[in-house]
């Protein structure tokens, strides 16, 4: 029997106090404990976030990464989502909580700032078929062989992080379920499937910036098994902000500039998170069969390597400049943030892991133009 991973409390402990979140907010503090894979949870309805803060500090005195700030779960919003508020950005931490809250009866984590400034999301995957959720119509039944897909929705303004609105998305979605029906690969099929759950995950979810991305994911899939929309078709809306970032207006504020930056940066990074995530778990499939899959198995992880190089200094770095008042303090601070960028940008250009991940024959993964483009748009709003 698996040893149980310590994460901070009992789950029993942990899904009490998160329903009573749903009357008033909770104390809370989260980090990151031996197990990479889990994130740690500490929550507390008496205590203020600092003295959870350094409650989990006492009890797990290697701890690291660790955040405070407070938790709530709004049951009018969706029953099975906690949203996180925590003091500073923390990169690829969502889908750890996810997996520390597995037996509680909550599914999704929504990590933002104290201000509101979303940082990430992620949802366990459910069994319950996408289809009818994305479209029950579109959805309903595969389009006959050899009959044209239905055509896109016509793109919509964007709103100003450069991401189509919801209802656009789930349109987009709609008329992309029936050429996933239509793949006759059934490895294929199911990472499609898994790219549309994401996508549906992230609408209910509320975040429009990572359905275009796993949607657009999802279009990339389908061109590489050969049910591509025609070059007549129009041109989808669900650009990534990594892909086509909003530029900032001259009458944008140093504050409201910094905020897009970093939504673009978190918003990149969980892109890269997803698709590492995504990857590892094709190559752990596809490899089932071979003589030496217990060490690919074993040796996958070092794809991670990448999120632990691109890490979090930059979030905190701009995190810190959004909070500073002092002109020579910002000023240092922006030029402490633009070496930050100029790092990661010969990371990702030089770095062969990249050109690994992205030519990696299991899935359909451009990183590091993705990343090479979020970096390039990150210092325009430094």
């Amino acid at each position: 029997m698996a040893k149980e991973v310590n994460t901070g409390m009992d789950k029993h402990e942990m899904r009490v106090l998160l329903k009573k979140s749903k009357q008033e907010p909770i104390s809370c503090a989260i980090g990151l404990g031996q197990d990479p894979a889990f994130g740690l949870l500490l929550l507390d309805r008496i205590k203020g976030p600092r003295a959870v803060e350094a409650a989990l500090i006492k009890q797990m005195p290697d701890a690291r990464n660790i955040r405070f700030g407070r938790a709530e779960v709004d049951e009018a919003e969706d029953e099975k989502l906690v949203k996180i508020y925590i003091n500073k950005a923390v990169s690829s931490m969502a889908r750890k909580l996810v997996k520390t809250l597995k037996g509680t009866g909550f599914t999704k984590v929504h990590l933002l700032l104290e201000d509101g400034t979303p940082v990430e999301t992620y949802a366990e995957e459910e069994d319950a078929a996408f289809a009818a959720e994305a479209a029950p119509t579109a959805a309903a039944a595969p389009a006959p062989s050899g009959s044209a897909p239905p055509a896109p929705p016509p793109p919509a303004a964007a709103n100003d992080t450069g991401t189509a609105d919801a209802a656009t998305l789930k349109a987009r979605l709609a008329a992309l379920v029936p050429l996933v029906a239509q793949v006759a690969d059934p490895d294929h099929k199911a990472e499609l499937n898994k790219m549309a759950r994401l996508a549906i995950i992230n609408l209910q979810t509320g975040n429009a910036a990572y359905a275009a991305t796993s949607i657009e994911q999802l279009e990339r899939g389908l061109a590489a098994t050969g049910h591509a929309w025609s070059p007549a078709a129009p041109a989808t809306p669900a650009a990534t902000p990594a892909a086509t970032p909003a530029a900032s207006s001259p009458a944008d504020g140093a504050a409201v500039r910094l905020a897009k930056g970093m939504m673009l940066w978190n918003a990149m990074r969980t892109q890269l998170d997803h698709g590492i995530a995504a990857l590892q778990q094709a190559i752990i499939e596809q490899s089932e069969d071979e003589p030496d899959h217990d060490d690919i198995k074993r040796n996958v992880g070092r794809l991670s390597v990448v999120l632990e190089r691109l890490d979090g200094r930059l979030s905190d770095k701009l995190n810190a400049l959004r909070g500073s008042t002092d002109p020579a303090q910002k000023q240092q601070l922006s030029e402490e943030a633009r070496a930050i960028v100029h790092d990661y940008q010969e990371y990702v250009e030089f770095d062969p892991l990249m050109a690994d991940i992205d030519d990696n024959g299991f899935l359909p993964l451009d990183v590091r133009a993705k990343a090479d483009a979020s970096l390039k748009a990150i210092l325009a709003t430094i």
